[in-house]
């Protein structure tokens, strides 16, 4: 049967002794039959029997390939492969077995007509599913098909990922989210994110990878250029990376550098100062402001909160001198940039101005504190000599009444003279009495 199995006895089929011809029905396609005539007159054997070999004509088969089995190459090829139809629903040999590949929603992909019980698929989309039938054919025609599902693996996504949108939070702060790749270029679930920011000239600032489709990235410097760059992952691979230039916003100035003090004299102050470490922005102005700190020949001095002047100059000037100051007089002066945010932080100076002489002319600062220095001294021993002698001399009685002086020696090699109500001293130490008469 089919010229696959082994042979199987049919039971015999009579016909009419009066009939040339007797049709067997019901036989199997490309089968051979033994097919053997006898002539009988009721049950007696009138000669030999007359034997012939035949074969059934062919016919489509009547079951599809069997054992199709289809494995992975690659992320866009499969390998399929597959057994002839069981034996006995070939109707004939199997010359080749047509095939066809599509979509799930049924277009077409590919197809063909091949001779032997396998193929390769190539060039499909990763992580896809697709339908595929293969039939096997015989001189006859066409058999029934072998149908089923195949899927390709993962693989890293072919575009970068998409909607990818940057934002301000603060000016140090920039929040940053996106979308998975298109569909079709995914290749795969998209399981992760990996991101990096650089500064423009490509040093890296942070990165990592991360689940989610959005990230904060915090502590930047603020009116800065950075490129941000994000690529999503499959469990194959990382794919195209998006890339973009984000920017911070502006904000307030750092302090000015290198606040000096360049000249002095009894009414002005000269100061210099150089641009803040981080404008942060463009630098519109810059404010000098002052008041004063000290006031040493004055000694109800008591400073003030208030400043004494407040002078803008423009973001180009670097040096400014402060004028009509009083003299021997220290100051606080305050230098603060501004942006288009508003005024940054300052930088502070303290400086006396110049002593007035005799003459008119000033006189330097560090004069005056020597000599203001020696003034000091002076009032603390002369009174601490003073305390002495009130402490040794309690008793004014003791003194002579008559009005005569008395001499005073002092350790120190001075001398003065005492009288009831008065000691006069020539020089500094303390009291060495001697009365005289």
């Amino acid at each position: 049967m089919d010229q696959c199995i082994e042979p199987t006895p049919v039971s015999s089929q009579n016909g009419t002794a009066n009939g040339l011809n007797f049709t067997l029905s019901n036989l199997a396609h490309h089968s051979t039959y033994l097919i053997s005539v006898t002539a009988r007159r009721n049950v007696v054997r009138l000669g030999p029997s007359t034997s012939v070999s035949l074969v059934t004509q062919q016919a489509e088969p009547t079951s599809p390939p069997s054992n199709v089995t289809a494995y992975n190459v690659s992320s866009d090829e499969i390998s399929i492969q597959w057994s002839q139809p069981p034996c006995g629903s070939r109707n004939g040999p199997i010359v080749s077995y047509s095939y066809t590949l599509s979509t799930i929603d049924g277009a077409l992909v590919m197809g063909g007509v091949i001779e032997s019980p396998n193929t390769s698929l190539g060039r499909l989309t990763p992580f896809t599913d697709y339908t595929f039938s293969v039939a096997a054919m015989t001189e006859a025609g066409l058999g029934p098909a072998y149908t089923m599902v195949i899927s390709t693996k993962t693989a890293e996504p072919t575009s970068p990922p998409s909607n990818v949108t940057a934002y301000n939070v603060s000016s140090d702060e920039i929040s940053i989210q996106w979308s998975q790749p298109p569909c079709g270029s995914r290749n795969g679930p998209i399981v992760s994110y990996s991101y990096t920011l650089s500064t423009i000239d490509g040093a890296l600032v942070m990165g990592g990878v991360i689940e989610s489709p959005n990230t904060s990235l915090g502590r930047l410097t603020p009116f800065t250029d950075y490129t941000f760059s994000v690529a999503a992952m499959t469990e194959a691979g990382l794919g195209p990376a998006y890339t973009m230039v984000i920017s911070t916003k502006r904000a307030a100035p750092s302090a000015p550098r290198m606040l000096q003090v360049v000249d002095v004299s009894k009414a002005t102050i000269q100061v210099s100062w150089e641009e803040p470490e981080y404008p942060n922005g463009i630098i519109t102005k810059y404010t000098v402001r002052g008041k004063v700190i000290d006031k040493p020949y004055d000694l109800l001095f008591i400073p003030s909160a208030d400043y004494e002047f407040d002078v803008d100059v423009n973001a180009q000037q670097r040096t400014y001198q402060i004028q009509n100051l009083k003299p021997s007089t220290q100051y606080e002066i305050q230098i603060a940039a501004h942006s288009e945010v508003g005024e940054g932080d300052s930088v502070t100076a303290e400086q006396f101005t110049d002593a007035v002489t005799k003459d008119g002319s000033g006189v330097n600062t560090v004069t005056i504190a020597v000599v203001l220095c020696v003034i000091v001294l002076m009032a603390i021993v002369i009174a601490v000599l003073v305390l002495k002698i009130r402490s040794k001399y309690k008793d004014k009685n003791n003194l002579k009444k008559d009005g005569k002086n008395e001499n005073v020696a002092f350790s120190n090699d001075m001398t003065g003279v005492a009288s009831s109500d008065q000691i006069q001293m020539s020089s500094d130490g303390y009291v060495k009495y001697e009365a005289e008469g």
